[in-house]
């Protein structure tokens, strides 16, 4: 039997309207949770753990490209787990578990082996606040300025990317990476955790609000969120061209941005910059990374995302070019300030294309697949560099390799189809 109940036709103009808490609570679970540490604080402790275990720099980077298979392995789980239990009941545990496991590296041994088993179990433990939980939370709250709400939560990551480096730098400069370990988890579980166990909800209709803060007259909150989430399932999506075409170009969009992303400090450090120096052009990044995705959400309600897309593609592939040259002086930070803005878009390309192309039925367990594909080609970008340090004593190599793939990426993204199609209605699994 239906229950009906009252919607509001407005949220009350003095109250803020529930989904920006929403959005908030987004935006500090991807600015500090767990691939925020993994990929934007973890690579400051290459060097020191190197230097305190003898392990050589290049096997200690490859971590990063065990991280982005792991990844790809779990994010189809996570697409099950949120579409099955919802958000909250999956992300609440996830970030609890991480945050203490990300913490507990403080007792890490002198062995590389055991580190690398430490991470892949943080990435499945983890698997609950991967991005796509917070932009399906963030979906079920906003409909007119979905972009623009997937646009702020994912600039949470840029937010991370700004501050960690550099907190992680001058943590273990004063009191040891060991110490800098236990302070990021546990700035992990006050950030994430408390907050989404206050303020995280899955759907407007949950509080019987409409989305955008708006509400209809008299229809049932179970109504409200069925007729919400039409779209096609995971098996129709498979065969679709702009689902591969969208495969393709995310896969080598991995490779290209993520792959730099986790050399960069390291790279840095090669060409003569100091630790220090390296962590600040980092943070630039992250500076970036939350222009790129507060613009990349603006925009994508306004212009058609595979071309947005190459156009941010244009400014990193300027900054490999740079890069290859080693260079010693303050164009670096341009360098990254590019890197940052095209991953900043990226992200939000990914959730707002998989939303008008394919729907809302199967979110969960279509980003999965395609966040799986992502990693799968970040992983391969990461190993790229790595092995080019390893075989040429530089990154030169790998850099051009890298630039190919983008190319290749925006050729993918302009064989996507101009105007999507969703059933009319929703398609039972």
């Amino acid at each position: 039997m239906v229950e009906f109940v009252k919607l509001p036709a407005q949220i009350h103009p003095k109250t803020i309207f529930r989904g920006w808490w929403v959005v908030a609570v987004g935006v500090l679970g991807q600015g500090f949770g767990t691939t925020a540490l993994l990929f934007f604080a973890l690579s400051v402790f290459i060097t020191p753990l190197s230097a305190e275990f003898a392990w050589p720099v290049a096997q200690v980077a490859s971590v990063t490209t065990l991280i982005a298979w792991t990844i790809v392995v779990a994010s189809p789980l996570q697409g099950l787990l949120v579409d099955h239990f919802g958000v909250r009941r999956v992300l609440l545990p996830s970030s609890a578990v991480f945050a203490a496991g990300f913490a507990s590296l403080y007792f890490l041994p002198p062995s590389l082996p055991v580190y690398c088993v430490v991470v892949v179990l943080l990435v499945l433990v983890g698997v609950g606040t991967y991005p796509a939980s917070y932009a399906k939370a963030a979906a079920g709250w906003f409909d007119k300025r979905l972009g623009l709400a997937i646009g702020i939560v994912s600039a949470g990551s840029g937010l991370g990317a700004t501050i960690l480096p550099t907190l992680a730098q001058y943590w273990i400069a004063g009191h040891g990476w060991r110490s800098a370990f236990a302070l990021l988890g546990g700035l992990s579980v006050l950030l994430t955790f408390v907050p989404a166990l206050f303020l995280l909800r899955n759907h407007a209709s949950d509080l019987q609000q409409g989305k955008d803060g708006l509400g209809t007259n008299v229809l049932s909150a179970k109504t409200v969120a069925a007729a919400d989430w039409r779209g096609f399932t995971l098996r129709q999506v498979l065969t679709q061209k702009n689902f591969l075409c969208a495969a393709i170009a995310f896969l080598l969009l991995g490779a290209f941005t993520t792959g730099l992303l986790a050399n960069q400090v390291p790279m840095l450090i090669s060409f003569g910059h100091s630790a220090e120096r390296a962590a600040h052009v980092q943070s630039a990044f992250g500076i970036a990374l939350i222009l790129g995705r507060l613009l990349g959400g603006y925009l994508l309600d306004r212009i058609f995302a595979p071309h947005l897309m190459i156009g941010f593609v244009v400014g990193p592939i300027i900054a490999l070019l740079i890069y290859t040259t080693a260079p010693t002086g303050n164009i670096v930070f341009l360098c990254s300030f590019l890197v940052g803005l095209a991953i900043g878009a990226e992200a939000d390309v990914m959730a707002y294309f998989i939303m008008m192309y394919f729907g809302r039925f199967a979110y969960g367990k279509i980003y999965g697949v395609l966040y799986s594909v992502f990693y799968f080609g970040a992983g391969a970008g990461t190993y790229v560099l790595a092995q080019a340090l390893a075989r040429w004593g530089g990154y030169a190599p790998g850099l051009w390799v890298l630039i190919g793939t983008a190319l290749l990426a925006c050729a993918a993204l302009v064989c996507v189809d101009r105007h999507p199609r969703l059933p009319p209605q929703q398609i039972e699994a």
